[in-house]
C-alpha cells in the first residue's frame, strides 16, 4: 500500500520536474537566441560600417590623387614651358640696360660696340615676349626685373575652380569616423559573445546556473545598449 502510495507521489511529481526543467531550458533557448541575433546584429552593422569607412577613403584617395595631378601639372606648366621663355626675355633685358649702360660711359668704337648688343639684345627679347604670357602681362613684371612666375603660378590655378577646390579631407574624416564606430561596434559585440558563452555553460555547470543566465542577460542588455550608444552617439 505504501509502495503504490509513492507511485503515485512520483507519478503526479513527474509533471512539475519536467515543467521546471522545460522552463529552465526554455531560459537557456532565449538567452542563446537573444545573443545570436544581438550578435549577428552588430556583425551586419559593423560589416556595412566598414565598408563605408573603406569607400570614403577610397574616395579621399581618388581625390587626392587629382589634386596632386593638377597642382604637379600647374607648376610643370609654369616653371618648365612658360618659365624658361621669360628667363630669356628677362636675361635679354638686363644685357640690354647693361650694354646701355657701358655705352653710356664710353665713347668712340666701344661705345657704338656697346649700342648695337644694346640693339641685339632688345631684338631679342621683342622676338620672345609674344610667346610669353608672362612677359606680355606688365602686372608679372618684377620692380628689380625678371618675372614673378609664384604669381602667374596662382593665376594658373585660379584659372580652375573645380580642380583647386577639391577638398579630400571631410571624406578622410568620414572614413575615420565611420572606422572607430565599426571598431565600437566590434567591441559591443564582445557582451554578445560572453552571453552565448554563459548559454553554453549553463549544461557543464548547473550549481552556478542562475548566476551564469543571469550574467549572460546581463551581458545581453550591454551589448544592446552600447550598440544604440555606438550607432546614435558615435
Amino acid at each position: 500500500m505504501d509502495d503504490r502510495a509513492s507511485s503515485d507521489v512520483l507519478a503526479l511529481d513527474r509533471p512539475v520536474q519536467a515543467g521546471r526543467a522545460g522552463r529552465r531550458d526554455g531560459a537557456v533557448v532565449m538567452l542563446l537566441s537573444a545573443a545570436a541575433i544581438l550578435a549577428a546584429i552588430i556583425a551586419t552593422r559593423a560589416a556595412f560600417l566598414s565598408a563605408d569607412a573603406s569607400d570614403a577613403w577610397n574616395l579621399a584617395l581618388r581625390e587626392e590623387i587629382r589634386r596632386s595631378a593638377a597642382t604637379v601639372e600647374d607648376v610643370r606648366f609654369v616653371y618648365t614651358v612658360e618659365g624658361p621663355i621669360a628667363f630669356r626675355v628677362a636675361a635679354a633685358e638686363v644685357r640690354r640696360a647693361e650694354f646701355q649702360l657701358a655705352a653710356d660711359a664710353t665713347s668712340g668704337a666701344p661705345r657704338d660696340a656697346a649700342l648695337t648688343e644694346a640693339s641685339i639684345q632688345a631684338g631679342v627679347a621683342d622676338a620672345l615676349r609674344p610667346s610669353s604670357d608672362v612677359a606680355l602681362d606688365p602686372s608679372y613684371a618684377l620692380p628689380d626685373g625678371g618675372y614673378d612666375l609664384l604669381a602667374r603660378l596662382v593665376a594658373n590655378r585660379a584659372r580652375f575652380a573645380d580642380l583647386l577646390a577639391i577638398d579630400p579631407e571631410p571624406d578622410q574624416a568620414a572614413g575615420d569616423a565611420a572606422s572607430r564606430q565599426a571598431v565600437l561596434m566590434v567591441v559591443a559585440g564582445i557582451a554578445a559573445g560572453i552571453a552565448l558563452l554563459c548559454g553554453a555553460l549553463v549544461r557543464a555547470f548547473g550549481p552556478w546556473r542562475r548566476s551564469l543566465l543571469m550574467t549572460g542577460s546581463i551581458a545581453v542588455a550591454t551589448g544592446a545598449v552600447v550598440a544604440l550608444a555606438v550607432e546614435f552617439l558615435a
